[in-house]
């Protein structure tokens, strides 16, 4: 009977904790393309002086009614995105149907919008013009480029707003080289470092195909090791907030270690 009641609690307490709607993205019409799934990448490739929208649909797989937000926060951009409410230069923002947001979104407030979705139904089409609370809308990113293109990483985390554990994040990388991509016949993991060059701070975003451990080495122009650390991965996408400051300038070789293999990129630093 123990032995009942103990694997009806685990039982208990994986359903409830089960991420609780799925997200597609999808073509200009609103037609999914593919599932975006917990620490996936997105990219986009920009133009100069140019929109980029990347439109998303959201499936409510719960027996419920459920509501819906989005937090966002910048990983790496170079040059700076402007996230001021009246943009002057490069800016991202993430849209509910017509409603868009510009400022930073790190914690969303009461006034922030939200998307009602009834049990088993996918956000479809755009409001009518009140936008009001209760329409099924669809959830879009959009890039403004400046004048030339940037680099941008940006983490965006979907949750259910009557259950935080309830989330799905994923990252939006536009202009990122291939290597952040998995390829399964060279590694289990892809490495880039942004920015770089840097001054004083950086941040690792690796793509793991399992959980894994991963050892960081970072050597000078003449091999000597100056910083090391070791890392537990989750399969999907990670990053590692790396301290440069007590670096000088120069070229260093950043090394990420596998079971499996090694990686290595090179890391400028610029003072």
């Amino acid at each position: 009977m123990k032995k009942i009641i103990i694997l009806f609690a685990i039982g208990l307490c994986a359903t409830v904790s089960a991420q609780s709607f799925s997200l597609y993205k999808t073509d200009a019409n609103y037609i999914p393309t593919a599932t975006v799934t917990n620490g996936s990448f997105v990219y986009e490739p920009t133009a100069p002086s140019s929109l980029i929208v990347t439109k998303f649909r959201i499936k409510n797989n719960a027996a419920v009614t459920q509501t819906f937000n989005v937090t966002r926060t910048i990983i790496s951009q170079v040059p700076t995105l402007d996230q001021s409410l009246v943009p002057s230069a490069q800016t991202t923002y993430f849209c509910f149907g017509n409603n868009c947001f510009t400022s930073p979104v790190n914690t969303p407030g009461s006034g922030d919008y939200t998307i009602l979705l009834a049990s088993g139904q996918t956000s479809t089409v755009f409001p009518l013009a009140d936008n009001s609370f209760d329409n099924n809308q669809p959830f879009s990113i959009d890039l403004e480029e400046g004048t030339s293109t940037g680099s941008y990483v940006v983490k965006y985390k979907l949750f259910n707003v009557g259950n935080a554990n309830d989330t799905l994040a994923f990252f939006m990388g536009y202009n990122q080289p291939a290597g952040l991509k998995y390829n399964t016949a060279v590694s289990d993991i892809s490495l880039d470092i942004f920015p770089n060059p840097t001054t004083e701070n950086a941040t690792i975003l690796m793509n793991a195909l399992d959980n894994m451990d991963v050892k960081i080495n970072i050597t000078n122009s003449t091999g000597q090791i100056v910083y090391t650390s070791q890392h537990k991965l989750n399969a999907g996408a990670n990053t590692i907030k790396l301290e440069c400051k007590n670096l000088t300038t120069g070229i260093y070789f950043l090394s990420l270690a596998t079971d499996k293999n090694m990686q290595t990129k090179k890391l400028v630093i610029s003072k």
